[in-house]
């Protein structure tokens, strides 16, 4: 009898260890396929899902996350937008947050990921051998594209020459970084400042003949930038002509409401171009959230 209720304890001990075990590798095999949060304000108006526009393009780098078999590299293109750094490094914690960090040599899996920026940089400022070449160098397997907001930003806005511009750094990313994939991602959106001058008396000069002084004040208004529809047609345009996947933070936050749901939050900067470092941080989780979400599909 001792040695039957012996042998039931330890199967029964068995079983429990098996069923954590399955518990275990089931937990393991689903990682990456668990929700993720949507971090994109309920309250936005006008706001749409936030996805990736013509996903199946970027489907050999979803692969490549899903194998988690090696390292990962993903280099980060922009203006000041990816300058400031929290762009980038909020979309580098968002994918290092679900897949790893690939953090030295030894690593087998996980996230590498690097970013090259400038303030007040177009397309065209990057397509040049020289940056192409210190890209190349880095061997990543996802170049997102973060340009548009320099080239939108005012009146005089000319579809072609944005075109042209784009298609310079897409050719030569597409001809000597051939095995990565690339994705667009457009400007947020912005506001156009117009300055307006009155003048004031400022009392008389010298003398009861003097004459009246007045001096110049100046006033700002802002209204939004509305060529930035026009920038985001003309990317989404590009990329479907290129198979190429985008990101079009613009519309996903409000399309032309997006820029009031900005101020309404105070999410910009006095500038009305620029934003607050939470507004960089979201806008980064956003895109890792739509990376996540599709490398599950």
């Amino acid at each position: 009898m001792r040695i039957n209720k012996a042998l039931l304890s330890i199967a029964f001990l068995w079983g429990l260890s098996l069923q954590f075990t399955a518990f275990a590798q089931v937990e393991d095999t689903t990682f990456v396929t668990k929700p993720v949060q949507n971090s994109l304000p309920k309250h936005f108006l006008g706001k749409q899902p936030n996805h990736i526009n013509n996903p199946q393009y970027m489907d050999a780098f979803f692969q490549l996350l899903r194998a988690k078999n090696r390292p990962v590299r993903v280099m980060h293109l922009g203006d000041s937008h990816v300058a400031g750094k929290g762009f980038p490094r909020s979309v580098e914690a968002t994918l290092q947050a679900a897949y790893g960090a690939a953090n030295d040599s030894l690593a087998t899996s996980g996230i590498v990921m690097d970013f090259m920026a400038r303030n007040g940089a177009m397309a065209i400022d990057f397509a040049t051998m020289e940056r192409v070449q210190r890209i190349r160098a880095f061997n990543p397997d996802l170049i997102i594209v973060s340009f548009g907001t320099n080239e939108c930003h005012g009146r005089g806005y000319q579809e072609s020459e944005h075109r042209q511009g784009v298609e310079a750094l897409l050719d030569l990313l597409q001809k000597y970084c051939s095995q990565s994939t690339i994705l667009i991602t457009t400007p947020p959106g912005d506001y156009l400042r117009q300055s307006h001058v009155k003048y004031i008396s400022g009392g008389r000069g010298r003398g009861k003949k003097g004459r009246l002084r007045k001096r110049k004040v100046y006033t700002y208004s802002y209204s939004p930038n509305e060529m930035v529809e026009r920038g985001c047609r003309l990317l989404n345009t590009v990329a479907a002509e290129r198979h190429l996947a985008v990101w079009d933070i613009h519309a996903i936050c409000g399309g032309d409401k997006a820029v009031r749901n900005y101020v309404a939050n105070n999410m910009m900067r006095p500038d009305r171009v620029h934003f607050q470092p939470e507004t960089y941080a979201l806008f980064g989780r956003l895109l890792g959230e739509a990376i996540i979400q599709e490398a599950a599909k």
